[in-house]
C-alpha cells in the first residue's frame, strides 16, 4: 500500500478488520471524516477512504485502555521500531503485542533485510496517533517524548531520526541536544530540516549557541562560488555575526563574509587568529581561505589539523569534506602519491547529501581529474570532464581549481577549444586581478593560447597578470621564452621555481624538464643531461607523465636521445627555429605588420620599389613562408615583432 496517496479499496478495509463487517461498519460510524471523502454505503463504492481515515477508525475501534496510550505515544514519534527500542519503552506484553498487531495490519511498514527491525510507522499513521495522543493524555505525551528522545539515544537511532522528533514535537531542548553534537551530519545530510530545526529555535537561546547562529547562516548563504551582495538572507546574517560577541564566531563569520565577496587575500588574512584553534570546522574554513588566496601551504597544514579534529570526534561527514579540500590542495602542490592517499580514504567514508555534498564532489572529482590528467590517462580524463560539467560545480567557489584540471585535461586530450568555452561560461565570476582565482584564469587562457600556437597573444595574457613573475605563472614564463628563443629567461624561470623549497614533486619536476631544455640550448649539455634524468626519476616515482611532455618536444629530444631515456608524447606544440633577422629585414616585417604597401616601405626606407621586393623575397626564405600573410601570423606567432 502507498499510505500518502492511494485510496483503500473495499476489500483492503475489510482485510485491516479481519473481513469482520461488523467491525467496519462500526469504524465508518466512529469516522465522520468518511462523510465529507466518500458515500459511506461499504459495499456500494469502490473505496472507502484514506488509509489515514482507516488508521483513526482502527484506534477507535480498540476501545483502548489508559495505559495503552504509553503504546499510541510510542507510535507517533517518527522512530524506527527496532525491537530493542519497543521493549525499553513498551514494558507490557500487550502493548508489545498491538505494535504487532499493526504491523501484521500493514499500520507499520516493514524494513527489509534488517531482522532487528520491526517496522517504520507510515507518517500519514503519525498524524492521527499523535493527534491522538496529544488530545486525549498530553501529559502522558510530552513524558514519552522525553523518554523516547533518551531512548534514541541509547539505542543508536540516527541524528536524523533524534532531529526529526524534536521538531515535530516542538522540543526545543532535544532540538538543541542533537544539533550540537551533529552539526556537519545534519547539516550535510538534511540541511532544510536542519535549517528549520535552527529557525524555530528562539532567538535568546540562539544567542548563546554561537556555532549554531553560524551555521544557521552558511545554510542561507546564496552559492558561494557566484559571491553575495547585502541584502542577500545569509549575507545580511553573517555580517550580523561579525558584530556579535562570541570571538569565534565573529572571526569565522567575517573570513566566511569576505569570502562571498570574492575578497580571498583579505579572507585568508582574517583567518589567521583562527588557525590556533584546534576545531575542525574552523579549521575547514581557514584551510579554503588559504586555498583560494593560492596558500597551498598553510592550506595543506590547516586541512590536516583539521583532519585530526574530525577523526578524534568521529565526525566522518566533516572528515571527508576535509579530505576532499586536503587530496585537492595536495595534488596542487604537485605531490600525487599523496593525494591518491587520501583520496582512498576519502572513499571509505559517508557521502553527504545536498549542497555541502556537491562541495566535497567538487574538490574529489578536480583532483581526480587533475590526478589522470598527470597520468596521461586519456580514458578517465575524459568521463571526469564530463562529471564535472555540471553547472553545481562551476557555481562552487572551488570553481578555479576546476577550470585548472579541465585546462590539464584538454591538453592531454588536444582539445583547447573545451577549456575556451568554460573561460566564456566563468567570465562574471573572475574576482579582482590581484586575487589568485584570478591568475589562475588568465594563465589557463595564456595555456590555451599557447596549445593554438598564438604565442604572442599568450605573451600579452601572461604580461597583464598583476604580479607577472609569480609563483604560480613561472612554468608558464619559462615554456613561453623557449618558444621565443630567450633560453636564458627561461633558465632562470624554471631554477627559480626549483629553488622554492615549497614546491611539490611534479611542479619541481615540470620546472626540472624545463630548465634542462633551457640548458641544452645554451650549449651546457652536462647540466641538461642531469636535470632530465632527476625529472624522469621524479616522474617515475610520481607515476606521472605530463610534466614531462609539456616541454616544446623538438627542444627536448636530444637531451633525450643522450640519456637513453625514451621520450613521451610532447602535449605543447614544437618551437619553431629562432629566427634571426637583419635589422634591415626586422624593419620590412614591422612595416609588413603595419599593412604598409611596396611604395610606402619604399618612400620611408628611402630605397626603390624592387629593393623592397627583394628584400621581401629574402625575408620571406628567412621565415620559411612564401605570402605577405603567412610572414604576418609568422611575426605574431614567434613575436618576431615588439
Amino acid at each position: 500500500m502507498n499510505p500518502q496517496s492511494r485510496m483503500l479499496t473495499r476489500d483492503e478495509l475489510l482485510d485491516l478488520v479481519d473481513g469482520d463487517s461488523k467491525r467496519a461498519d462500526s469504524i465508518m460510524r466512529d469516522v465522520g471524516l468518511f462523510d465529507d471523502l466518500v458515500q459511506m454505503k461499504l459495499g456500494a463504492v469502490t473505496t472507502a477512504g484514506t488509509l489515514e481515515d482507516a488508521a483513526l477508525g482502527y484506534i477507535s475501534s480498540l476501545h483502548l485502555r489508559e495505559r495503552a496510550y504509553d503504546g499510541l505515544a510510542v507510535l507517533a514519534m517518527p522512530v524506527v521500531l527496532t525491537h530493542q527500542v519497543v521493549s525499553r519503552l513498551l514494558r507490557e506484553t500487550d502493548l508489545r503485542a498491538l505494535v504487532h498487531e499493526l504491523a501484521a495490519f500493514g499500520l507499520v511498514l516493514p524494513v527489509p533485510d534488517d531482522p532487528t527491525v520491526i517496522g517504520q510507522v507510515p507518517d500519514v499513521f503519525r498524524r492521527v496517533l499523535r493527534r491522538q495522543a496529544e488530545a486525549g493524555h498530553p501529559k502522558l505525551h510530552q513524558h514519552t517524548a522525553q523518554l523516547l528522545r533518551e531512548v534514541l539515544t541509547d539505542t543508536g537511532q540516527s541524528a536524523e531520526v533524534r532531529l526529526r522528533q524534536a521538531v515535530e514535537l516542538h522540543d526545543v531542548e532535544g532540538m538543541i541536544a542533537v544539533l550540537q553534537t551533529n552539526l556537519y551530519e545534519l547539516s550535510s545530510l538534511v540541511p532544510q530540516m536542519t535549517l528549520a530545526a535552527l529557525n524555530s529555535l528562539p532567538r535568546q537561546k540562539m544567542q548563546s549557541l554561537p556555532d549554531l547562529l553560524f551555521c544557521q547562516s552558511m545554510l542561507t548563504v546564496p552559492t558561494p562560488g557566484l559571491g553575495g551582495r547585502p541584502g542577500d538572507p545569509g549575507v545580511d546574517g553573517l555580517a550580523q555575526l561579525t558584530k556579535g560577541q562570541s570571538r569565534d564566531v565573529t572571526d569565522l563569520s567575517r573570513v566566511l563574509l569576505l569570502r562571498l565577496q570574492r575578497r580571498f587575500r583579505e579572507s585568508n588574512r582574517a583567518a589567521r587568529g583562527l588557525r590556533s584553534r584546534d576545531i575542525g570546522m574552523i579549521l575547514l574554513h581557514t584551510g579554503i581561505s588559504a586555498l583560494l588566496a593560492g596558500d597551498l601551504a598553510v592550506a595543506a597544514v590547516d586541512f590536516e589539523r583539521g583532519r585530526a579534529d574530525a577523526e578524534q570526534s568521529h565526525d566522518r561527514y566533516l572528515l571527508r569534506d576535509i579530505i576532499s579540500k586536503l587530496a585537492l590542495t595536495k595534488v596542487l602542490q604537485g605531490d600525487v602519491m599523496a593525494a591518491e592517499e587520501h583520496l582512498h580514504l576519502l572513499r571509505t567514508l559517508p557521502e553527504p547529501r545536498g549542497r555541502l555534498g556537491i562541495m566535497v564532489r567538487c574538490g574529489e572529482l578536480t583532483a581526480s581529474l587533475l590526478i589522470a590528467a598527470e597520468r596521461l590517462e586519456v580514458i578517465d580524463v575524459r568521463r571526469l570532464i564530463d562529471a564535472t560539467m555540471a553547472p553545481e560545480f562551476w557555481s562552487d567557489e572551488l570553481w578555479p581549481f576546476v577550470l585548472l584540471a579541465h585546462r590539464r585535461g584538454a591538453q592531454v586530450l588536444g582539445v583547447p577549444s573545451l577549456v575556451a568555452q568554460r573561460l566564456a561560461q566563468v567570465h562574471e565570476q573572475v574576482p579582482g586581478p590581484a586575487e589568485y582565482p584570478a591568475r589562475l584564469v588568465t594563465i589557463c587562457r595564456a595555456e590555451t593560447l599557447i596549445s593554438q600556437e598564438r604565442l604572442s597573444e599568450a605573451t600579452a595574457q601572461l604580461d597583464s597578470l598583476y604580479d607577472s613573475d609569480c609563483f604560480v605563472a613561472l612554468p608558464t614564463r619559462a615554456r613561453l621564452a623557449l618558444y621565443g628563443g630567450d633560453f636564458a629567461a627561461a633558465e632562470a624561470a624554471a631554477a627559480a621555481l626549483c629553488d622554492d623549497d615549497e614546491v611539490g614533486p611534479l611542479v619541481r619536476c615540470e620546472a626540472i624538464a624545463l630548465r634542462a631544455c633551457a640548458a641544452n640550448e645554451l650549449g651546457k649539455t652536462h647540466l641538461a643531461d642531469r636535470l632530465l634524468r632527476e625529472a624522469v626519476a621524479i616522474a617515475d616515482m610520481q607515476g606521472s607523465a605530463r610534466s614531462l611532455a609539456v616541454v616544446p618536444g623538438n627542444l627536448i629530444a636530444p637531451v633525450y636521445a643522450r640519456c637513453g631515456v625514451s621520450q613521451p608524447p610532447a602535449l605543447v606544440p614544437d618551437a619553431k627555429p629562432v629566427v634571426k633577422l637583419s635589422p634591415t629585414l626586422q624593419r620590412l616585417l614591422a612595416h609588413l605588420v603595419a599593412g604598409l604597401s611596396n611604395t610606402q616601405i619604399a618612400e620611408l626606407s628611402h630605397i626603390s620599389v624592387n629593393t623592397v621586393k627583394t628584400n621581401i623575397r629574402r625575408l620571406y626564405r628567412a621565415l620559411g613562408v612564401h605570402t605577405r600573410q603567412e610572414a604576418v601570423k609568422a611575426a605574431a606567432r614567434r613575436t618576431l615583432v615588439p
